[in-house]
């Protein structure tokens, strides 16, 4: 769901535990989807150090007024927060690894991470992540 203000957008997908907050763009107004992703499409085996567990979606930064235009470019930055679960952070218990938040990246075809859980305690169950350049990769708990 997405809503408008004065100041720009949030974007919610409860479901994906996805939030975003999009602040009225200087360049170029920006609108946000969570798109579903085929498990054909990536790779779910160990690659490159970083094993999938769980697949959130393809997130899209697009323009309003014409969706199939992606932004990659933010400025003010973007704010995101990405809910993890007791159940990703047993899978990654079980596999020995901290969790970590990754994104495809399709031009090399590999994971990236882009954030660690946090080491201590998070009582929140999130990873906050600000973002200043984005295409639209596929984002992923993994370890």
């Amino acid at each position: 769901m997405i809503t408008y203000n004065e100041n720009g957008l949030d974007f919610t997908d409860e479901e994906q535990g996805v939030w975003v907050t999009v602040p009225v763009q200087r360049i170029h107004p920006v609108d946000v989807r969570l798109d579903p992703v085929s498990a054909l499409t990536i790779p779910m085996g160990t690659q490159d150090d970083f094993h999938p567990l769980r697949v959130i979606g393809n997130l899209k930064f697009t323009n309003p007024d014409n969706p199939e235009q992606l932004q990659f470019v933010f400025d003010p930055a973007v704010q995101m927060r990405v809910r993890y679960t007791c159940a990703d952070l047993f899978r990654a218990m079980e596999r020995g690894q901290p969790l970590a938040l990754a994104y495809w990246n399709d031009q090399v075809k590999h994971w990236v991470r882009f954030a660690e859980r946090p080491q201590a305690p998070d009582p929140d169950g999130y990873v906050y992540l600000t973002l200043q350049e984005f295409g639209d990769p596929a984002i992923c708990w993994g370890t």
